[in-house]
Formats: structure tokens, C-alpha cells, sequence
């Protein structure tokens, strides 16, 4: 059975990828693959305009997969599992066509990744955004986060882990717009229906055009900080992460 649902209204030209992964949406390769899958078959549709991604679950992603990442210690692993989460997070940003993410509960760490690969996130007011990879033993997805909000706040977030409430999010110009819980689809397919009334050979050439004009390297940043987790994972700081996030209690660090 698919994790993610694919479904196509030819009137409104919308094509809509639910993620339903239960309960929580946490993505291993299996579910990266899935994801990029979608959106390779959407970009061989040419009777759509925008693209809503949406979950199906009670978070909108609650992350990646710990047991994944503990695999992490050599570069090769790490080239397997970072590379299926980057052509993963590629196939949404560069998408032939606009992209809403439509955001409840929590958006973390790959998460945040998805929703700040979209073009346009909408968020219920009791949305929570994060990037606690610190916390995990994982060194990368920094590059999402930088994507979208100021730089020097990302790092921050970045350096502490810590929670982003949506409206939060929306005064920093991250997030369109913030709703209730009950009427986020609602604002959802108002905007996906005011951005496919244009053309849509225009829609995906100003996204081609902005994409190349932002240069976002994404897939390079992402290798470049996984690398890092190679040389992390060998430390005895990593394995004081893993072992009290285990534990459910606070780290001692060393910083070797």
C-alpha cells in the first residue's frame, strides 16, 4: 500500500500528494522515494497548474527516521540515505509547476524540509515548525531553514533546536497565511485556484526562471553538511545524544 496518495482535479487543474504515512509521516528512504516518485509523475502531466502537498496524518511530518540516521557513521551510508532525502526534497523544489504546502501540527526536520522546498506554505495556527537535528546526532537540512526565514535567526534555530510557532513563521514572510485548524484547506485551494487561473506555460517558466535566479544549490548543501555527520557519528558526543534522547533525559557533552 502507497504512503502517498496522488489525486488530480483536471477542472481546477490541481493536483493534489497527500502524505499518509501512519501515523506520523516519519520518512526513511522508502517514503523519500515515494515522495519524489509523485512529483516525477507530475511533472509528466501537462493538464495541471499548482501542486497542494498535504498530510494525511495527525503532524504534517514529524521528522526523519532516528535508525536511519544512527547508520550514518560512513560516507557511503550516508550517500545512501542523504541521497534518497535530496532527490527527495529536489523533486518538490524543482517541480514544473507551483507547489503550496499546506501545514498542521508539526513540521520537523525533514518536515520543515518539505514544506520549505514548496513555493508557498499555509499553516493552522497551532502549527509548530523545527529543526532539532542538533538534538539527534544529525548534522544537515540547515540550507531548508536558511531558505526561508532570515540567515542569522536560521542559525539560531539551527544551533538550538529550538520551536518555530507559525505565526511566528509568518511574520518572518516564511508562512502566506496562518488559519484555523478547520479552514486551512479551504484557504489552501483558494490560493492553489487564484495561482492556476494564469497559464501555466507562464507559471513554470517564472518558477525555472526563480529557481535558477536563487541558486539554491540545494542538493550540494545538503552532501556537504551530511559529511559532517560522518565524522560526528564517531564522536563520543554523538553517542551521548543518541543514548539520552533514548533515555529521555539531558546530555553531558565533552566536545570530543
Amino acid at each position: 500500500m502507497s504512503n502517498v496518495l496522488l489525486e488530480v482535479n483536471l477542472e481546477e487543474r490541481i493536483a493534489t500528494v497527500t502524505l499518509n504515512k501512519q501515523p506520523l509521516n516519519i520518512c526513511d528512504m522508502h517514503f523519500y522515494r515515494e515522495i519524489k516518485g509523485a512529483f516525477d509523475e507530475i511533472n509528466l502531466m501537462d493538464d495541471i497548474s499548482v501542486v497542494i502537498l498535504k498530510s494525511g496524518c495527525k503532524h504534517f511530518c514529524a521528522g526523519g527516521d532516528l535508525s536511519e540516521i544512527q547508520e550514518c557513521s560512513t560516507t557511503e551510508k550516508v550517500n545512501v540515505i542523504s541521497g534518497a532525502a535530496a532527490d527527495c526534497m529536489g523533486a518538490i523544489y524543482s517541480c514544473r509547476y507551483p507547489v503550496i504546502a499546506a501545514v498542521h501540527g508539526k513540521a520537523i526536520g525533514a518536515g520543515l524540509a518539505l514544506a520549505a522546498c514548496s513555493d508557498v506554505i499555509i499553516a493552522t495556527d497551532d502549527a509548530k515548525f523545527s529543526l532539532p537535528e542538533i538534538t539527534a546526532g544529525y548534522i544537515g537540512a540547515s540550507e531548508f531553514l536558511e531558505m526561508i526565514m532570515p540567515r542569522r535567526l536560521a542559525r539560531y534555530y539551527v544551533f538550538t533546536g529550538d520551536v518555530i510557532s507559525s505565526q511566528q513563521m509568518k511574520e518572518w514572510g516564511a508562512v502566506l497565511d496562518v488559519v484555523p485548524a478547520e479552514n486551512l484547506m479551504e484557504r489552501v485551494m483558494e490560493a492553489a485556484k487564484k495561482i492556476a487561473a494564469q497559464s501555466p506555460l507562464a507559471l513554470s517558466y517564472f518558477k525555472k526562471a526563480m529557481n535558477h535566479n536563487d541558486n539554491e544549490q540545494l542538493r550540494e548543501k545538503y552532501f556537504h553538511e551530511a559529511q559532517y555527520t560522518v565524522m560526528y557519528n564517531a564522536s563520543e558526543d554523538c553517542k551521548e545524544t543518541f543514548l539520552a534522547f533514548k533515555e529521555k533525559r539531558k546530555p553531558k557533552f565533552y566536545g570530543k
